[in-house]
Parts: structure tokens; C-alpha cells; sequence
């Protein structure tokens, strides 16, 4: 009888959605690939993957510039990504099974030195921290992003708390996978956008991140925005419009990658130039409005 419970109780946990364990998930980075060392491209976290463009795919074998630091949040140690060349910044990337609605991502970061250029002035550069809901869609044979949440992230000197709320599509649909993005910097993040260059031969913009959680409160703690905004054409060939709008755009393809930004004022075009043909999802927001848009590009 002890035998067959012990049986039932290894496959109820081995059903259960991750859940939030950063353990499990390493979101907490207290695992990585190497034995801790000083050696520049020699290490990263267990489980993530190295990405440097937006343009470009992971790789499943790059290393981080940085080794992990033990200046941690929690534990032992915590994730440090900068720019490491003038043009060049390692982005971390997370994607996981995850069969929950969640609601938000939360963790602690520290963002110090950061300044890009932009060939004439100099600029303070952002970070950002996205996070991606997708399911299979055996139809089209695609993954469809059913939510999603774009932070923005500012300087901080000391570990402060950031919450990155996640906005759904749809209200019914319950994701299969995860997908994370941890980003220091503008360089390279819109390859069609400005020509941002790092400072200082390329070492700044540092952004240390740590003990990054998720949380699951149900369809009552997630916010749900219907199409209030007029974005027009859609189809759309080269521009896409958002009347009335004043705020921050976002395009990404329905694998979650981030392919184009964008700070709109006035009812101000949106870019879609040398995009290929396809669906795109278009986020909105400022401070009253977040809002989700399907852009189809002929």
C-alpha cells in the first residue's frame, strides 16, 4: 500500500505545471553550466540560452561575457549581462513548459552605467525584461503568443523589486510554454531603428538580476484588455496608425521575439518597413492603456 501511494504521489507532481519554482526553472541562478570561475565567456545559467540580437537565434552553446556574480540578491549568486563591444550585449532567454495562466513576473535587478550613443548625443539606456505566453497552434503549425508583458527598466544602485504584468489576448485560452527575455540594453534591440553604440569600448550598461518568481493568481488576477484603440490598416502593407495614441509600441512575431520598437506620439505611424509578410502582435501602452493588437503585414 506505502508503495502505491508513493507511486501516485510521483505522478501527481510529475502532472503539475511548474508552478513558479525557481528552483526547477533556475530563476533564481543558482546553477550554471560550469564551475564558477573569472574566465570572460566561460559560464552560464542551466537551462538558459545566449542570444546577442534580436536578429539572431540563441545558442544553445554561447557563453556570457560574465561569470556569474556573488553580489546575489538571494544565494549564492545572480545574472550579470552588459554590453561587452561597442555593438555587441549578451541577452539571456528562458523558454519552458508552462501550462498556467499567470499573471505577472517579478524579480530584483540592479541597473548601473548606463549610457549608449546614438553617433551624435548621449543617451540613457533602458533595460527590459519581457515575458511570453504561447501555445501550439496545430493548425497553422505556429506557436501563437496568447499573452504577453514588456518592462521597461530604469537605474538602480541597490536590488530593487520589478513586477512585469502579464495582458491576455484571449480570456480562455491556457498556455503551453514560457518565454523569457532579460535584455541590458538598446544596443542592437530595434535592428531597424536607431544606431545605438555602447560606452567605454563597450563595457557598461550593467544589469544584475536575481531571485525572479512567478505569480499564479488565477483569471482574477490577470487584466484582460479588449480593442479600444483604432490601429489602422490592418492589413497593412509598410505603416500601420494608432489614432489618439500617445505612448510606447512594441512589435514581436507570435514566437515572442522582439522585432521592432517604437515611441509613438499623436497618432504617429508605426513602421512596418522590410518586415516579411505574416502576423506580427503590436503592444500598446502608457500610463492609462495596455493593449494587445494582431497586425497582419501583406
Amino acid at each position: 500500500m506505502k508503495t502505491m501511494k508513493n507511486k501516485i504521489l510521483v505522478l501527481a507532481l510529475a502532472a503539475m505545471p511548474f508552478a513558479g519554482n525557481s528552483q526547477e526553472m533556475n530563476l533564481n541562478f543558482e546553477n550554471w553550466e560550469n564551475p564558477i570561475t573569472e574566465e570572460m565567456f566561460d559560464n552560464r545559467p542551466v537551462g538558459w540560452m545566449v542570444q546577442n540580437t534580436p536578429s539572431v537565434e540563441p545558442n544553445d552553446f554561447g557563453m556570457l561575457y560574465h561569470s556569474p556574480v556573488t553580489d546575489a540578491q538571494n544565494g549564492s549568486y545572480a545574472l550579470k549581462l552588459s554590453t561587452w563591444y561597442y555593438y555587441t550585449k549578451d541577452m539571456a532567454l528562458l523558454t519552458q513548459p508552462y501550462t498556467s495562466r499567470l499573471s505577472s513576473l517579478k524579480g530584483y535587478y540592479i541597473y548601473e552605467e548606463n549610457e549608449v550613443e546614438d553617433q551624435v548625443d548621449t543617451i540613457i539606456d533602458i533595460a527590459q525584461v519581457s515575458v511570453f505566453m504561447t501555445k501550439w497552434n496545430a493548425n497553422t503549425m505556429h506557436r501563437d503568443t496568447v499573452g504577453m508583458g514588456v518592462l521597461d527598466l530604469n537605474a538602480v544602485a541597490d536590488y530593487t523589486l520589478f513586477t512585469n504584468n502579464i495582458t491576455y489576448i484571449n480570456s480562455t485560452v491556457v498556455p503551453d510554454s514560457i518565454r523569457i527575455l532579460i535584455d541590458p540594453s538598446l544596443v542592437r534591440r530595434d535592428p531597424a531603428g536607431p544606431n545605438y553604440m555602447s560606452m567605454d569600448d563597450g563595457k557598461s550598461s550593467f544589469f544584475t538580476v536575481d531571485n525572479l518568481f512567478l505569480t499564479d493568481e488565477g483569471v482574477a488576477g490577470v487584466n484582460e484588455f479588449s480593442q479600444t484603440l483604432d490601429v489602422f490598416p490592418n492589413p497593412a502593407t509598410d505603416m500601420v496608425f494608432v489614432e489618439n495614441f500617445n505612448g510606447y509600441a512594441t512589435l514581436s512575431d507570435l514566437n515572442g521575439k522582439l522585432i521592432r520598437e517604437q515611441e509613438l506620439e499623436n497618432s504617429e505611424a508605426f513602421s512596418l518597413d522590410k518586415l516579411d509578410a505574416g502576423i506580427y502582435m503590436l503592444q500598446l501602452r502608457n500610463n492609462t492603456t495596455i493593449q494587445n493588437v494582431r497586425i497582419v503585414k501583406k
